[in-house]
């Protein structure tokens, strides 16, 4: 088989367009839409779960609030049942996990699997640029991950609202200079 190419003519112009942003975000969505499922799978899950431990712990906090006498036995009883359901999140492994998690499931697949086999050469020849190949990697991902981080905070801080009103030392506490509940005397 032969190709036949024909000189430009004088009033065409015979430089390649450039590729259109919308066809490379669908590229970048076929390449990573497993890494996506399993980010969203994940934090799913731990939405869920934060939504089912949250709904039983503003439920006793309501409980324990109505209390009266506040002094009695029974309001004790609630309110120590009620400091002790915290063992989700109680030291925090989970909020430093999560994000280690995106990335490295989604952060660095992003542009590694390109290195690593070389595609990326191949992609820098189909009139796209170097810059916009990088940019429409990463930043429709970015995006994604951000908004779902986004949504999974305000869970979290629906989740710690009830130990924020009582002011209980969670791992969300301000820590001056890494000691806790440390009153200094000026």
């Amino acid at each position: 088989m032969t190709a036949l190419t024909m000189p430009a003519r004088p009033g065409q112009d015979a430089s390649p367009r450039p590729v259109p942003w919308r066809r490379m975000a669908w590229v970048t969505w076929r390449q990573h839409r497993f890494a996506l499922a399993g980010v969203a799978a994940l934090l799913g899950a731990l939405a869920v779960c934060l939504w089912l431990i949250g709904l039983h712990l503003h439920h006793a906090y309501a409980a324990v609030a109505a209390c009266h006498p506040a002094g009695s036995a029974s309001c004790y009883d609630m309110f120590s049942s009620f400091s002790g359901m915290d063992g989700f999140l109680a030291n925090g492994f989970i909020l430093q996990a999560v994000p280690a998690l995106i990335g490295a499931f989604v952060g660095a697949p992003v542009l590694a699997r390109e290195m690593e086999t070389g595609t990326f050469r191949y992609a820098w020849t189909q009139g796209f640029g170097r810059w916009r190949w990088t940019l429409a990697k990463l930043v429709p991902l970015a995006i994604a991950v951000a908004a779902a981080a986004g949504a999974i905070s305000v869970l979290f801080s629906w989740y710690y609202q009830p130990f924020f009103a009582e002011r209980f030392q969670t791992p969300l506490a301000p820590v001056v200079f890494g000691l806790r509940g440390v009153a200094f005397a000026a």
